[in-house]
């Protein structure tokens, strides 16, 4: 079993100074609330994972999911990413080595410039402790405490604010950042939901559908089950309680119809360039405008 201290601290350097382990910074990332607390993260460059789903749950994706936060053993961190144009994901170990058991911030910077190195593509970070998962792409933060009993969540919540102080002291500051909890367990009392919001910090922590309030905040009430978030821009400096359904998002008729006139131009589109050849394709106009293959 690995040391438990280490997946603490990838967590807690995490919500200090961010993350390296990102394709572009500021893409959304799109977060989905599956029946019996199942969770699925989507990247802009569709890189899709799981937490939480159960046999019947994956029945209702609308795509299989590339990895899946159960595959990996207790207290692992790894990084997973898929090539451009590429159907086999890529995985890296984050602790193939033996760190201090005083781990350092910059011990943690080295390794994140080696995975650069390794992955130049999607990069996903996972760490998961007791249960809990911890997710980084683009700029985003996704931590999942589902897995987690009430106790459990005091008792991080704990030895974060313990180790967040030496941390803190180590590093050049708080770097800006977005940082999603998904809390939706029934056990999860609004008290405690406000203990993750103190301690975390985080810009929006999803809630159970039941929870009215948090800490004189109001829940804000969404229907379907898709809530996407981003980096880009300022953060606010309250925490946003969320409860999402569990049935995806139904387009009007009139808008069901302009996607699909918008999805038969784009077929056109690419009936006409696919008689181009590959010189066609990479023709670039002298008025400096794109390739065919750009537009494509």
């Amino acid at each position: 079993m690995l040391n438990f201290k280490i997946v603490l601290l990838l967590l807690v350097g995490s919500v200090v100074y961010g993350s390296n382990l990102v394709a572009e910074e500021g893409q959304p990332v799109a977060i989905r609330h599956w029946p019996d607390g199942g969770v699925t993260i989507e990247t802009m460059w569709n890189f899709h994972v799981g937490a939480g789903l159960t046999a019947d749950v994956k029945k209702l994706l609308p795509k299989s999911i590339d990895f899946e936060v159960e595959s990996m053993d207790e207290g692992a961190s790894i990084t997973v990413g898929r090539l451009p144009n590429q159907l086999k994901v890529g995985v890296v170990d984050n602790l193939d080595h033996e760190f201090d058991s005083e781990f350092s911030v910059e011990e943690l910077e080295a390794r994140q410039e080696t995975l650069e190195a390794n992955l130049n593509s999607i990069e996903l970070s996972w760490a998961m402790a007791r249960g809990a998962f911890s997710l980084k792409a683009d700029g985003v933060q996704v931590g999942g405490l589902n897995g987690l009993k009430p106790a459990d969540v005091e008792a991080l919540l704990e030895e974060i604010k313990n180790a967040v102080p030496r941390v803190l002291k180590e590093s050049d500051g708080i770097e800006n950042h977005c940082l999603c909890v998904v809390a939706t367990s029934q056990d999860f009392s609004p008290e405690l939901l406000s203990q993750i919001a103190s301690v975390g910090k985080p810009e929006v922590i999803i809630v159970n559908a039941n929870v009215e309030s948090v800490g004189g905040s109001k829940v804000e009430k969404i229907e379907h089950n898709t809530l996407v978030i981003s980096s880009f821009g300022k953060r606010k400096k309250e925490t946003r309680f969320v409860s999402l359904g569990t049935k995806p998002y139904e387009m009007s008729d009139e808008l069901k119809d302009l996607f699909a006139k918008k999805e038969a131009a784009c077929a056109a589109s690419r009936g006409m360039f696919a008689k181009l050849s590959v010189e066609q394709m990479n023709f670039k106009p002298a008025n400096g405008s794109h390739t065919p293959r750009w537009n494509a």
